[in-house]
């Protein structure tokens, strides 16, 4: 087993250890190019720029204007800019922009168009970068404006994170071209001016590699023709690719309540886990403090709690990368992340190899063991990493960083073949509760951040790992991609459906959000009131079909309203807060389904005649919520749901149920429904469309006409319960019509 520290005098050893053995993956930014627009002598307001010749999806793109005006401002951005940085003096004002490259941006004809509070002499450019990391891209970045002289400087920053991009911006107050030169270290991407002298605008910008993570001090550029004036420089610092993560949890959710998919996939992959047992996420001591940084983390209590990962989380291959903070609060010893349900898999561990010692295990082919050789204290956050190359170098490596970002252990073995476990489940914080070793070693303390790479991350990949932030869930932090509308279906004339509105960002990940929405729907008609929420809802005209809700931060970007609907007819339901909107960045049809009003349907009740939804269920284990399916229809003179069959009689309904996420039903997998001692297993259908039924003969045997059911569905996930009944004609024949009614619920292991 080799040993390297991060010790004083160990500084040679720690070398030859990463020469003899650690993975050679690695990574560097790259500048793809810049676009520049033709720039104008007279004074304007606004300036348009076109996507920089190249780009493509996930390029990570910086946009800065600059204006020649006494007291100028900056006022309106493109959808999806964000602003990051301004400087103002006087006679001159400079803004950085920054944006992610999507699919739309890509078409070879994008343009954007920024707007100015005032007129005068304006420049603005476009720059692009790409192999840049898929969380937080900008490791460091500062701005200052700079007294009139030949000398145009651009701040000094600290990465923190070894092999950063260094970008520099320049803007003066002067626009005759100007040979502008290039600061040490660093390569010129553009230099462009508007003319008209001391009343235009120059910009020059630069890039280049940055080894150290240490200050990166003041870059100068020099004027060529010796052209003395205001100036302002931006430097950015921006962050290399470690790896495109399989999955990745932040933790940042305000709440978790054991529903299916709540602890977020920021990954893209969409390995949304449960939190099981009552854990809990917090937010008080982060690992890394600030607006930007590590946010919000998991808390367990090291005997039950622990979250479960969905069985649709692929397993690894022979080069992997799993990485985690965490802060045990004792010695008690836990998985920090297992995927090993049956007995036959990995884990990085705590305290397996004695008090306070991290442990990377891999059980298949055969049994290998990297145990840290000195103990890590409570109450700290430490940085792990498991890393796994079965091919290229053949070994298996455990890294230790304290909070500080000091290597304070690795170790490594060697490993010449890997398999990956069996198991259904994946899980962070202790075995899963079906897992074969049984549900035991439950970790006691706070994890975050846990991160799996399909790659072996190489040790400056690892180093930069530990330093990755992002923007904490403030109502600043993250602007919405898109607004999503969740809705069962189908509703009822004389009874208000749920409809639930979440923000999402790019990536469909729930962000918190203060925004104002304006709600409409399709068809104009429709009264809203709020069901659950914190925020405030302002309804509309009367039968109006709209409404604004404020979102509360309390809400983090999820409120549910109920929306009734007197018209048979269906509505497509429309928010925007005047940037996003159900139809902006990367919204899905799917985001915003179609609901459909009839005068006659089902419904759930509680088995007393009052509406109600499907509670929160567990896989295996019969439903003990009261629960009831009622036919209703629209009383003509009242507009008040009455019963559509007569009490006591037993009627052939259609029953299914629908699979949401996962979007497949899983072979072998039933729901059953049991009514009147009878119980029968439904037909399953896709998320794409509900087809197939089964017939069951449902006793409505209530006062009220209602039909008492209880469920067992044997898989976890999130699925719909759907009715259909064939609407006979007087005669007794099919008429052609029918009646429907849905309720979703989600299912947890």
């Amino acid at each position: 087993m080799r040993k390297c520290p991060n010790l004083p005098g160990a500084v040679l050893v720690l070398l030859l250890c990463l020469s003899a053995g650690s993975p050679a993956f690695a990574q560097q930014a790259t500048y793809v190019g810049s676009s520049v627009p033709t720039l104008s002598g007279n004074a304007v307001n606004s300036i348009t720029i076109a996507a920089p010749t190249g780009l493509q999806t996930g390029d990570f793109m910086i946009m800065y204007v600059a204006q020649n005006y006494a007291n100028p401002y900056l006022t309106s951005a493109p959808a999806g800019w964000q602003l990051y940085q301004t400087s103002y003096t006087t006679s001159l004002a400079m803004g950085v922009y920054y944006k992610l490259a999507t699919s739309s941006d890509v078409t070879g004809s994008s343009s954007y168009t920024w707007t100015l509070g005032t007129s005068g002499r304006t420049a603005g450019a476009i720059l692009a970068f790409r192999g840049l990391t898929t969380g937080y891209q900008i490791a460091a970045a500062n701005i200052q404006s700079n007294p009139a002289s030949i000398y145009r400087t651009a701040p000094s920053v600290t990465p923190n994170t070894p092999d950063t991009l260094l970008v520099t911006l320049y803007a003066v107050a002067n626009g005759t071209p100007d040979a502008l030169s290039a600061p040490t270290g660093l390569t010129q991407a553009l230099d462009a001016g508007t003319s008209q002298g001391s009343n235009g605008v120059l910009i020059g910008a630069f890039y280049g590699l940055v080894t150290p993570s240490t200050a990166t001090g003041s870059r100068v550029s020099t004027s060529g023709s010796s052209i003395s004036a205001v100036s302002i420089g931006s430097t950015l610092a921006l962050i290399p690719l470690v790896g495109t993560p399989l999955a990745q949890w932040h933790f940042d959710e305000s709440a978790w309540s054991g529903t299916a998919g709540e602890v977020v996939d920021s990954g893209g992959g969409g390995y949304g886990g449960v939190a099981l047992h009552g854990a809990t996420p917090a937010s008080t001591t982060p690992a890394i403090a600030g607006t930007t940084g590590t946010c919000g983390y998991g808390t367990f209590n090291g005997s039950t709690q622990y979250v479960q990962m969905p069985g649709s989380l692929p397993h690894v291959g022979s080069t992997f990368t799993v990485t985690a903070w965490i802060r045990p609060t004792s010695y008690v010893n836990g998985r920090i992340w297992i995927d090993d349900e049956n007995y036959d898999g990995y884990a990085l561990s705590f305290g397996d190899g004695g008090a306070g010692l991290m442990r990377f295990f891999s059980r298949n082919p055969y049994q290998t063991i990297v145990d840290a050789y000195a103990p890590i204290s409570p109450n700290q956050w430490y940085f792990v990493a498991a890393v796994m190359d079965a091919v290229t170098n053949q070994a298996m490596y455990l890294y230790i960083f304290n909070s500080s970002g000091g290597l304070i252990n690795l170790n490594s073995v060697s490993r010449s073949s890997f398999s990956a476990g069996t198991g259904a489940n994946a899980a962070i914080g202790g075995n899963a509760d079906a897992a074969k070793e049984g549900p035991i070693i439950r970790f006691q303390g706070n994890i975050d951040e846990v991160t799996v790479y399909p790659i072996a991350l190489s040790y400056n990949n690892v180093v930069t790992a530990a330093t990755l932030t992002h923007p904490c869930n403030t109502a600043s932090a993250v602007a919405p991609n898109h607004y999503a509308v969740s809705t069962p279906g189908t509703a009822v004339n004389c009874q208000a459906a749920p409809v639930t509105l979440v923000a999402h960002s790019g990536t469909h990940a729930v962000v918190a959000t203060t925004n104002t929405v304006s709600i409409s729907t399709s068809t104009g008609h429709g009264d809203w009131s709020l069901t659950t929420g914190t925020g405030t809802l302002t309804a509309g005209a009367a039968n109006s079909g709209t409404a604004t809700y404020s979102f509360a931060s309390a809400d983090n970007g999820t409120v549910v309203l109920a929306l009734r609907d007197t018209y048979a007819e269906t509505v497509i339901i429309n928010l925007t807060d005047g940037s996003a909107s159900t139809s902006s960045g990367t919204a899905l049809a799917s985001e915003d389904a179609p609901l459909t009003f009839v005068a006659s349907g089902f419904r759930f009740t509680n088995g007393a005649n009052v509406a109600t939804t499907i509670g929160t269920q567990v896989a295996g284990v019969a439903s003990t919520q009261s629960l009831a399916l009622q036919a209703v229809r629209t009383d003509t003179t009242t507009g008040a749901c009455t019963t559509a069959f007569a009490s006591g009689t037993t009627v052939n309904v259609g029953l299914a149920y629908q699979c949401n996420n996962p979007v497949a039903c899983v072979a072998g997998q039933t729901l059953s429904v049991t009514n009147n001692g009878t119980t029968t297993s439904l037909a399953s259908n896709p998320a794409t469309g509900l087809g197939a039924y089964t017939n069951v003969p449902l006793k409505f045997s209530t006062a009220n006409a209602e039909a008492p059911i209880s469920l067992v569905y044997s898989d976890a996930g999130q699925i719909t319960l759907a009715a259909k009944y064939a609407i006979p004609s007087g005669s007794g024949a099919a008429s052609g019509n029918t009646m429907t009614g849905a309720g979703q619920f989600v299912v947890q292991p």
